[in-house]
């Protein structure tokens, strides 16, 4: 019977391509769960302040440097609150330092009333594999009346106007994930979650925990 002795280091103690060895390791350690979950709810109270109430067990993402990757969610819209909203910049309530560029249009007020009496559905967004879609469920019986006329195409007008509101904070949300994701595997942070595990190392860089099996192994 041989006694073997194998020497076992900090991350700290090892030499720069024995660390370097070691991150490549543990890479993806920081996005092996579902590291996404806070940002899910921080798109989602950004959208509020807009008037677009997002749905967090409706968000998809798929990234991130893969041909096809992106994202998509599901919402309802309120027209009022998100004319409101960008015009007031409302999303600096919830992220003073998120710049953000959406341009507000003009609506009738005779149709944002029909809007807040809830005489006209609100568009929704729907999301279609990893892009998304505004559908526009305007119902109004109009055809009898004489104040309307050309609402079609008014309401065509804001089904386009939302379309690019929200495209615009689709990108926003696959950036949002985008930036987490490379933060969480960047060397700094990868480094501290090694450090805070307290995980040792054999001197080339490898985990010992390979060593451990190979006791259980003998």
């Amino acid at each position: 019977m041989k006694a073997i002795t194998i020497n076992l280091y900090e991350f700290a103690e090892l030499n720069e391509q024995a660390k370097q060895k070691a991150l490549d390791e543990y890479r993806y350690i920081n996005v092996e769960h579902e590291w996404w979950d806070y940002i899910f709810e921080d798109f989602k109270g950004i959208c509020a302040t807009i008037g677009i109430m997002a749905d967090t067990d409706k968000m998809y993402f798929r990234g991130f440097y893969s041909q096809g990757d992106g994202s998509a969610f599901d919402a309802t819209i309120n027209v009022p609150a998100l004319l409101d909203g960008i015009r007031q910049e409302k999303w600096k309530e919830y992220a003073p330092n998120e710049k953000l560029s959406f341009t507000a249009i003009e609506i009738d007020n005779r149709i944002l009333n029909l809007f807040k009496k809830q005489l006209l559905d609100s568009p929704v967004i729907i999301s279609k594999g990893h892009y998304i879609v505004v559908e526009q469920p305007f119902d109004f019986e109009y055809n009898k009346r004489t104040d309307f006329t050309h609402i079609d195409d008014k309401l065509e007008v804001i089904r386009d106007w939302v379309e690019g509101v929200t495209k615009q904070l689709n990108l926003f949300f696959y950036k949002m994930l985008s930036d987490e994701y490379d933060n969480l595997i960047s060397k700094e942070l990868v480094t501290e979650t090694i450090e805070a595990n307290e995980y040792q190392f054999t001197s080339d860089g490898k985990p010992a925990n390979r060593v451990a099996l190979l006791a259980v192994e003998f």
